[in-house]
């Protein structure tokens, strides 16, 4: 079985910068605007290729942001960017990779709940095994995520609990996590 939604119907266009003589030719003259060390396009604004937004009242969330080695490199030597940004991307994206026999669950789609082993992982799918089902499904990696259960032996690699290492005591509905920490006794 294959949940993913979409048929492929080549691959994935290489990632680039926004590229104005590229997108007069696809989209006409007049469709980019000079102004500046800016050009418009489609009502939005790119400097240095890169989409400039005003930050005044914008929110920005990096919640599910996973980025690939190449869009860090991209960042890495922006005077923009903070320092401390890259390094907790490089974090993110080392701490989410997934291995086979990784217990995963899947967050979204026909599949949304399961929960199974990676056996196979693929640049963009994964074969996972439900034991309990004796069933193989094929599921696109960003429909996954990993499965933490009770009795893991666990380390909080970042936010407000950072080092904190101990075993999996309880997973709620919502899938919080209570660890138990032997060195603190703490919960």
């Amino acid at each position: 079985m294959d949940c993913t939604k979409y048929e492929r119907r080549g691959p994935r266009p290489a990632q680039g910068l926004f590229n104005p003589n590229m997108m007069r030719q696809i989209w006409g003259d007049s469709s980019v605007e000079k102004r500046n060390q800016t050009y418009a396009f489609q009502g939005q604004e790119f400097k240095d290729g890169h989409l400039s937004i005003d930050g005044n009242g914008v929110n920005i969330y990096t919640k599910e942001a996973i980025p690939t080695a190449e869009e860090i490199a991209l960042f890495k030597n922006n005077p923009s960017v903070r320092g401390s940004a890259v390094e907790e991307a490089v974090r993110r994206m080392s701490m989410w990779r997934l291995r086979e026999r990784d217990w995963v669950k899947v967050t979204v789609g026909e599949y949304q709940g399961l929960v199974g082993i990676a056996k196979n992982i693929s640049t963009d799918k994964a074969i996972i095994f439900v034991p309990e089902q004796h069933v193989e499904v094929t599921v696109a990696l960003n429909q996954l995520r990993k499965y933490t259960k009770v009795g893991d032996e666990v380390k909080v690699i970042f936010g407000p609990h950072t080092g904190a290492e101990g075993w999996v005591v309880a997973v709620d509905a919502a899938d919080n996590v209570v660890i138990s920490d032997p060195k603190t006794g703490l919960e």
